[in-house]
């Protein structure tokens, strides 16, 4: 699983490429004689909280359900230590026994 400070590593460093990417566009669409993209703060702002609002759903929506195999294994297991039907020292000799096969 990425770390939160390997997420961060990976965001600095795109920022930069994607204005220069904008700023490319520009030169060559300039060059070429076409009209030029024009970024503003109301379009930056309505980007960035649209990239944002779909990150935070899909994230959301991802966090909060068992989609990987593991995970709906391991749901039943977490729901009977919570409510008191399963003890840890069971899981253990679960996780040691399937270790083994």
């Amino acid at each position: 699983m990425i770390t939160k400070e390997e997420l961060m590593a990976k965001i600095n460093a795109l920022i930069p490429l994607i204005i220069t990417c904008f700023g490319l566009i520009n030169g060559v669409l300039t060059l070429k004689g076409l009209p030029a993209l024009e970024i503003g703060d109301e379009v930056i702002t309505t980007v960035i909280n649209g990239i944002a609002t779909i990150v935070g759903t899909c994230w959301g929506w991802w966090r909060n359900n068992n989609w990987t195999k593991d995970a709906q294994i391991t749901q039943p297991v977490l729901n009977g230590l919570k409510a008191g039907s399963i003890t840890p020292e069971e899981v253990n000799d679960l996780v040691d026994n399937s270790d083994s096969n």
